[in-house]
């Protein structure tokens, strides 16, 4: 999500950038151009400096952008001074086309070395309407490669100006017709561009009726923000910006239709029938539900470094679509079996059971609904476990497929993968015999298999699942997932307590080493700080062996007929009941008690069984 609200403060104020900090703004524009005399503006660089450089990133509660000078006027000056505070972005005004973002990326590109700062890391918004031939240019900004480009804005007072305008109103009070083109053109730019679009200022910051009214309207036509004179507007303006309560049932319940209808390309809603389209109109109110939050603030020295409870969760995966039938007797590939061994599971020790479905009599992955119904409804009534849906179900199924069965039951939590990544287990087909003709090629097909996770699928199946208030275990086969994570978390898509399954052992993923397992608690702990919970999952003869080293560690532990068919050197697990009771020993041997469902919901912040969709 981009900022909603982006409020201008005169750089030269000491008072009013004292003052910023508590605006609620989600963007704050340093103004050294318009707002500041030209005998003060050397002396408002040096405060922002100092105030930039008192506020390193990581440590700013809202983005931060400062406004310069024009290029051709005092803009390199405006730079040398203020880059050493590291802003997040630069604001530039009196732009005449694309050019004017291309020269000001060779500057950044000179100041950024200067500095010591990533390539690329400061963004550029132009204000891009403030002289005709700016206004006249626009659609450049979508036929050249600008990667700066965060976002476009337009201005109307100097529009004017450069015009000869006595005014750029019409008699009601509205924009004059040059001014709604210009602000039509910068809308179209923006989202030709790929980037969001900033509405100009409300003038009349005493109207914060009108400036609801203005900014919905704004929102409905596609801007994702406006420019604030003065703090009082940073409430109307988020206001508007953020979808209404009415606007977020019906895109909920647009969600709800189709994935009603798995694969349909129209349904019906109160007599309408909604195409793809609406769909993604449901989804981007969503997104925009839970709005972007200012910049994590790093955890002060000595905080905890993850939530470690009294207690250990338990995780079971009971049958899950890599080990195939013919592997062991006992893996549970019938809805009968499924359900047996969960309700066994649970009554062993574990607080959640992770679910895939079987096609009945082939025993090969799937995400029918038929199939689940077949077992979830037992389960549910034979124990009181926290029961997980998968998302990333079967090998090469789509995400309509993939999110089928979550979407229809709504469960407490749904797994989400949380990257793509090559995911070989093709090893698997050269170990014994196979009695079903899909299995060995069902192995065979992974070596030249990614596992997609886009940011596009993370986003849609975030979205959708958080409509039922589904909560996550977010499985991170690799460092960079935890990142990504942390990518979400920051645009407000999933919020805290996160449970992390840190995976390893999957041949394309992170390996089975203790130190690897170290390495992930560490970047865990550094972005997530005391909001995550850390689970524990290794593959095969690994899986024992490290679920408790992190266990040790205060993490959560997975175990399972899923990730291993074994309980210990050439012993096949009978059940899965059989490695849930023998993690459990080892635990209680440790002296660390086990979490029951009831108390795993309390910690994952949970809606409870009574709230699911079976």
């Amino acid at each position: 999500m981009n900022p909603r609200s982006w409020l201008f403060i005169p750089a030269d104020s000491d008072k009013k950038l004292g003052k910023s900090d508590a605006t609620g703004a989600d963007a704050l524009i340093f103004d050294l151009e318009d707002s500041v005399a030209p005998e003060r503006k050397a002396m408002a660089r040096d405060m922002l400096r100092d105030h930039l450089l008192a506020r390193p990133p990581g440590q700013r509660p809202a983005q931060f952008y400062v406004r310069i000078n024009p290029l051709d006027d005092s803009a390199l000056g405006d730079l040398a001074a203020i880059m050493p505070g590291r802003p997040d972005g630069i604001m530039l005004p009196k732009t005449f086309g694309a050019a004017c973002v291309q020269r000001l990326s060779f500057y950044l590109d000179a100041f950024e070395a200067m500095q010591g700062i990533a390539p690329g890391l400061t963004r550029i918004i132009p204000v891009a309407t403030e002289t005709a031939r700016g206004a006249m240019t626009l659609a450049e900004f979508a036929d050249r490669p600008l990667p700066r480009l965060s976002a476009l804005t337009w201005g109307a007072e100097d529009l004017a100006t450069v015009l000869g305008a006595s005014t750029n109103l019409a008699l009601d009070g509205g924009w004059a017709l040059t001014y709604r083109i210009a602000r039509s053109n910068l809308l179209l730019a923006a989202k030709a561009a790929g980037v969001a679009a900033i509405d100009t200022l409300y003038v009349d910051f005493r109207d914060d009726a009108g400036l609801v009214l203005s900014c919905e309207a704004a929102a409905a036509e596609g801007f994702e923000g406006r420019i604030a004179i003065h703090p009082a507007q940073v409430v109307g303006i988020n206001a508007g910006f953020s979808p209404s309560a009415a606007a977020i049932r019906h895109a909920e319940r647009v969600l709800a239709a189709f994935a009603a209808a798995p694969g349909a390309g129209t349904v019906g809603l109160d007599g309408k029938m909604l195409d793809i389209p609406h769909l993604k109109q449901a989804r981007a109110v969503l997104a925009r539900r839970d709005v972007v939050s200012p910049p994590k603030k790093p955890r002060p020295a000595g905080a905890p470094p993850m939530k470690r409870a009294d207690k250990v969760i338990i995780s079971c995966a009971i049958t899950g679509s890599i080990h195939t039938p013919s592997m062991s007797p006992h893996l549970p590939v019938t809805a009968e079996s499924i359900a047996e061994q969960a309700i066994a599971a649970t009554q062993a020790g574990a607080a959640i059971v992770h679910l895939h479905a079987r096609e009945e009599g082939s025993g090969k992955p799937t995400q029918s609904i038929a199939e689940y119904e077949k077992f979830l409804p037992v389960i549910r009534d034979g124990c009181d476990a926290i029961i997980n849906i998968t998302t990333g179900a079967g090998l090469g199924m789509s995400m309509d497929e993939r999110l089928a069965a979550a979407n229809h039951f709504k469960p407490e939590i749904a797994s989400m993968n949380m990257g793509s990544f090559n995911f070989n287990i093709s090893g698997a087909a050269r170990r014994g015999t196979f009695a079903r003709d899909w299995e060995k090629p069902y192995l065979e097909k992974t070596t030249d298999f990614i596992l997609s996770n886009t940011f596009s699928q993370i986003e849609r199946a975030l979205t959708e699942l958080n409509a039922h208030a589904t909560r996550f275990e977010f499985e991170c086969y690799d460092v960079g997932h935890l990142y990504n994570l942390a990518h979400f978390a920051d645009r407000g898509l999933v919020k805290p307590p996160f449970f992390v399954q840190s995976i390893f052992g999957i041949l394309g993923g992170i390996g089975p080493d203790p130190e690897n397992l170290m390495h992930m608690k560490a970047t865990a702990d550094r972005l997530f700080g005391n909001d995550y919970y850390l689970s524990i999952l290794a593959a095969g003869r690994h899986q024992f062996p490290l679920v408790t080293m992190g266990a040790i560690l205060g993490a959560n532990v997975r175990v399972g007929l899923e990730d291993n068919l074994y309980l210990g050197r050439g012993e096949m697990a009978p059940s899965n009941a059989a490695q849930v009771a023998k993690i459990r020993h080892i635990l209680e041997e440790l002296s660390l008690q086990i979490a029951t469902p009831d108390e795993a919901r309390q910690m994952l912040d949970t809606k409870g069984a009574a709230n699911v969709g079976f």
